[in-house]
């Protein structure tokens, strides 16, 4: 499964992919991704579905509350009492930044989200089944 990413200033919440292994290639402008381990799993799931309808691959920390963490209008004891453990998964994320002509391969069952820096990207992304 391929898909081209045309963005303009957009964010995506915690995700991961399984059993699929992901390829990012950044074409135009830059991007930055947070990865976060498996072993946080629990931690980045934690919180509840709010409508049936909401992916199973997606985290319940709402996006939001990530970006005031990262802005300082949260702190991580705010994100902690909500989902517990995910102090540990913040602290142990990567960070990431993509520019034209890069590739991130993000293996199975790791939680990742990012981030347009700038105005205009463009991205392939590319998943296949197999093992890590």
């Amino acid at each position: 499964h391929t898909s081209l990413h045309f963005d303009r200033a957009h964010e995506t919440p915690s995700e991961f992919d399984a059993p699929l292994r992901n390829v990012f290639v950044q074409l135009s402008g830059t991007k930055k991704f947070l990865l976060y381990k498996p072993i946080h799993h629990e931690a980045l799931l934690q919180q509840p579905r709010k409508s049936k309808d909401q992916p199973q691959h997606v985290s319940g920390i709402p996006l939001q509350e990530l970006l005031d963490l990262e802005e300082g209008n949260h702190t991580l004891v705010d994100v902690e009492q909500k989902s517990p453990g995910f102090s540990a998964a913040h602290k142990e994320r990567f960070e990431v930044i993509l520019s034209p002509g890069v590739a991130l391969y993000i293996p199975p069952w790791w939680w990742h989200r990012s981030a347009t820096l700038g105005k205009d990207n463009l991205a392939v992304n590319c998943w296949a089944e197999g093992g890590a």
